[in-house]
């Protein structure tokens, strides 16, 4: 039986033992999984499935598949029955480093080539499906990765920063002491990742900006761990550094139709992308921009950390317009 590619993508962050994060996957390799359908989870924050599958010893082996929200999973025409006991599927994941019968769903199908879901055709349409059709006339407003030009990373910030980043060597050491099942992981605790996260989940979770003329700020949201950014465009100056913030400090400026945004006084943290650690030196400068014809908006970002990485991480993407 060949796995069939249906596009289900499982996007969220990983399991029990180590909950919402993908440190511990091989993001560089999806592998074949062919088997049968033993328990299915419909639960938050990750619904999960199991299957039984023959190994390279040619012993069974259960393998522990993790998949996204029961929200998002519900607007792709999932839903608490769509997996049984003693389905036949055909399934490809990024599977566990250290080799323990876990992985993340990339694509699955039945063992007949059907789609184990599809959309509703009675669905409200969503964001992704109307994105681009619409004209904005501000930045303000929701806003989706256009998959189309933007190269999609694995596990978002994880992938794009275990693919760019060059560490420091006192980083590498870091990295390499870092636990991601101890209370140095953040997101065991479920808190969001930090700037900028947001921007690279936008592919399914929409980027909101609300501007507050009034107060002269700028708020960000994403439905990604119910993350909030506070931008002052008040030409307040950044606090002394011995205040920082998880989601560090922002302020913006105008650059004629660009909004420029410079964050900086992060707090420490080591494992939200990919155990890579971060600190008082992290300083990252955003770029948004609205293209001449409304329907989509450009979004640059540098990443710099001179203690952690040995030289800048940049990325450009295009977002389209999703009201």
């Amino acid at each position: 039986m060949r796995p069939i590619v249906i596009a289900i993508l499982a996007v969220a962050a990983g399991h029990a033992q180590a909950h919402h994060s993908d440190a511990g996957l091989d993001l560089d390799r999806a592998i074949a999984i062919d088997g049968t359908v033993t328990g299915y989870y419909w639960r938050n924050p990750h619904v999960y499935f199991t299957v039984s599958a023959i190994g390279t010893d040619g012993n069974d082996v259960e393998w522990r598949l993790q998949m996204t929200s029961v929200a998002a999973l519900m607007r792709m025409g999932w839903h608490a029955e769509t997996l049984r006991p003693g389905d036949r599927v055909s399934v490809t994941a990024f599977p566990a480093t250290n080799g323990r019968p876990y992985a993340k769903l990339e694509t699955i199908a039945h063992a007949d080539g059907r789609a184990v879901a599809e959309a509703p055709a009675t669905a409200v349409a969503e964001p992704a499906r109307v994105a681009g059709t619409a004209i904005a006339t501000s930045l303000a407003g929701r806003w989706l990765t256009d998959e189309a030009t933007s190269r999609r990373f694995p596990s978002r910030i994880d992938g794009l920063f275990a693919r760019n980043a060059t560490l420091t060597a006192g980083a590498r050491v870091k990295q390499a002491g870092y636990q991601e099942n101890s209370a140095d992981n953040p997101q065991l605790r479920c808190l969001s990742r930090p700037p900028p996260a947001m921007i690279l989940y936008s592919d399914l979770y929409p980027l909101e900006i609300e501007f507050d003329a009034a107060a002269a700020k700028v708020t960000m949201r994403s439905g990604y761990f119910d993350a909030v950014r506070t931008v002052y465009l008040d030409g307040r100056a950044h606090p002394p550094d011995s205040e920082r913030f998880y989601e560090g400090h922002a302020v913006g400026h105008w650059e004629g139709e660009t909004l420029v945004v410079d964050s900086r006084n992060f707090e420490d943290y080591q494992s939200l992308q990919s155990g890579i650690p971060f600190g008082a030196q992290k300083h990252l400068i955003e770029r948004y921009a609205l293209t001449d014809d409304g329907r989509r908006m450009t979004v640059d970002f540098v990443l710099e950390d001179p203690e952690h990485l040995a030289e800048p991480i940049t990325h450009r993407r295009e977002l389209l317009y999703a009201p």
